[in-house]
């Protein structure tokens, strides 16, 4: 396997994390918790969605990352490693942060060293609660994606270390049955089907799983990284239509907005020009985009609670024109990226990867 990495989905991860940060920084915490004096602050709404193209791009990957494990222990603590470094930096900077400057407590939960030590096992904090009735949260609420990605982590390592050869076959079996379970318990038609069945206690029972096991919600998201991993290596008719058919049909499942939809058809062109016509795009993986690519898991963790505080904190003093703090804030974050990457995260890594594979 060519060990040669693939830029170009730097520059996707680059432009990922641009519109979850514009979506955070404008859009999401809207009603109480910015100043802004313009009105189209739901210009960006479609930036929730940033985090799907986070899980194609996971989805690619990780295929590619199975092929250089020899076993399921081997990969999950390369993915550990790969995950937790940042995840200490930036949670407990966020925690301090919070902890000092959050004096109006817009962010409570982020001050809890209880809910910094959880978010730092990558567990689910209402997983945790309804097993314990305890009240734990998320030190940053943009961590939540993170449970899914360790769920998806699991499965697929299941599944391609039980048969490596049919990866793509294997995995679209358990994605459909994931998607089949979540529309008979969240929608209202699958309700009326399978509440009659199985009775009422264990259809809500079922409901309960289903928040906890969130990957039921997003499976399709990596399957389409894994059809696009083996079209990237095969360009076969099929694959081409089987990730078409799977990509529409999530456009047709998610709640969407006109500007939902022009958002995934342009990512969905944007992959179709990565397959076909790569030299079109190829700027995406030039050196200074890529190396953002590489810090915008470092971003995502540290951008949440602390950018918004700031907005709170700031925007009265620009006035009209307090829509800046948003922008220069995202170009901050990037450099706090580079620097925690290569003088933070890269020493913790090799300390911890001299510990787990010695």
């Amino acid at each position: 396997m060519d060990n040669k990495r693939i830029t170009i989905l730097d520059g996707f991860r680059v432009i990922a994390i641009i519109v979850v940060l514009l979506f955070h920084f404008y859009t999401f915490f809207q009603d109480d918790k910015y100043l802004y004096n313009f009105g189209f602050t739901n210009l960006f709404s479609f930036g929730k969605l940033g985090v799907e193209f986070f899980f194609i791009i996971s989805g690619f990957v990780i295929s590619l990352t199975l092929t250089k494990c020899s076993n399921f222990v081997e990969f999950l603590k390369k993915r550990f490693l790969r995950l937790i470094p940042a995840m200490l930096v930036c949670s407990i900077i966020t925690f301090a942060i919070m902890r000092t400057f959050d004096s109006n407590l817009l962010f409570a939960k982020s001050h809890s060293f209880s809910n910094l030590l959880l978010s730092n096992t990558f567990i689910s904090p209402e997983l945790i609660n309804n097993i314990f009735q305890t009240k734990y949260n998320y030190i940053d609420g943009a961590y939540w994606s993170l449970w899914v990605e360790i769920n998806f982590y699991i499965v697929i390592g299941i599944v391609y270390f039980c048969n490596k050869n049919k990866l793509l076959q294997n995995f679209s079996i358990v994605s459909l049955l994931l998607t089949l379970i979540y529309f008979l318990f969240t929608s209202k038609l699958g309700g009326d089907i399978i509440s009659p069945i199985i009775g009422e206690s264990l259809f809500v029972a079922g409901k309960n799983i289903i928040k906890l096991l969130n990957l039921v919600a997003y499976s399709n998201w990596f399957l389409l990284g894994i059809i696009l991993y083996n079209l990237y290596h095969k360009k076969l008719l099929r694959y081409y239509i089987y990730f078409t058919i799977v990509f529409v049909l999530q456009i047709i499942l998610i709640q969407n907005t006109v500007q939902n939809i022009l958002f995934l058809v342009f990512i969905y062109s944007l992959l179709m020009l990565f397959i076909y016509k790569p030299n079109k795009i190829r700027f995406l993986g030039n050196t200074f985009i890529s190396k953002l690519g590489v810090v915008s898991y470092s971003v995502y963790l540290i951008h949440g609670h602390i950018g918004v505080l700031v907005i709170n904190k700031f925007s009265w003093i620009l006035g009209n024109y307090n829509w800046i703090i948003g922008v220069v804030l995202i170009g901050l974050f990037f450099l706090f990226g580079i620097f925690s990457y290569k003088f933070l995260e890269k020493p913790i890594s090799t300390i911890l990867k001299k510990i787990m594979f010695r």
